[in-house]
């Protein structure tokens, strides 16, 4: 019986920090959050009566097992000549030293798997930083009259014609690609640029990486238009990938949506 209650004790002593982990909602200094985690702090109500309720309870298990070897020292000492007498005085020491160690054992476990236990915290954990692929090309808008600068097929990058720069649009490309532009921009102005150098979004052809490539919307999608747009191009020399899956075109893995995808044709560099 003696050793059940003293078990209840120090079982009790022990698990009150992992129950008020448990069961009590509180602010958490950890920035990774997981499900069922909560943490007691002793600056609220709760938590200040659970952490003085479980070091009153470590104190009072240390004090139980103490008083008892007292006790049964004095027992023992009492009790010469009987010897039914020592044998429950050591009997009492025994299981006032098992107690004890129990209690300590206890303690080092927690203390061991984490300092912070033991006070009825968790240590901050830092945030994981997640670094964000780029983007290929970047994606970067120009300012209009912007110099493009250096990037493209062949060196220097040139604007494009048709092309408003924005968030979502950059004008850049090679030199043989705006040459090609220029062209169809005379045979058939009805387009805009919809993605130039660098490209602001990722990307099945490798040639928007280097601006031998860009992507083209004509207004309100009409098929007679992007067939008219393919045939400019194709007639400058760039080769073109209708995309308008409504005009008998293509979709693609990266495709954002209705153009008409033309290549520079493959000189200098492109």
């Amino acid at each position: 019986m003696r050793k059940a209650l003293l078990g209840a004790v120090i079982g009790a002593a022990a698990l009150v920090p992992f129950a008020a982990l448990a069961q009590t909602p509180g602010p958490t200094p950890i920035s990774l959050s997981f499900p069922g985690q909560y943490i007691v702090t002793t600056s609220t109500p709760p938590g200040y009566l659970i952490s003085n309720f479980y070091h009153f309870m470590i104190l009072a298990g240390a004090l139980i097992a103490l008083g008892a070897i007292v006790y049964g020292g004095i027992k023992y000492v009492i009790s010469a000549g009987n010897p039914s007498g020592q044998s429950d005085a050591k009997e009492r020491l025994a299981d006032a030293f098992l107690g004890l160690t129990l209690l300590v054992c206890a303690y080092l476990v927690l203390y061991t798997i984490n300092p912070n236990l033991v006070e009825l915290g968790l240590p901050n954990l830092s945030p994981i930083s997640v670094a964000t692929p780029p983007q290929t090309g970047g994606g970067t808008p120009y300012a209009p009259g912007t110099p493009t600068g250096v990037g493209c097929a062949g060196g220097q990058c040139s604007t494009l014609p048709n092309c408003t720069p924005s968030a979502r649009v950059n004008c850049g490309g090679a030199a043989e690609m705006v040459s090609a532009m220029q062209c169809i921009q005379a045979k058939d102005p009805n387009f805009s640029v919809s993605e130039g150098y660098p490209p602001t979004g990722a990307h099945q052809s490798k040639c928007h990486s280097n601006g031998c490539c860009i992507d083209t919307v004509v207004p309100g999608s009409s098929c007679a238009a992007v067939n008219a747009l393919i045939q400019a191009a194709q007639s400058c020399g760039a080769s073109v990938a209708n995309e308008y899956t409504n005009c008998n075109g293509t979709s693609y893995a990266h495709t954002t949506g209705g153009n008409v995808h033309i290549n520079a044709p493959h000189i200098n560099g492109c």
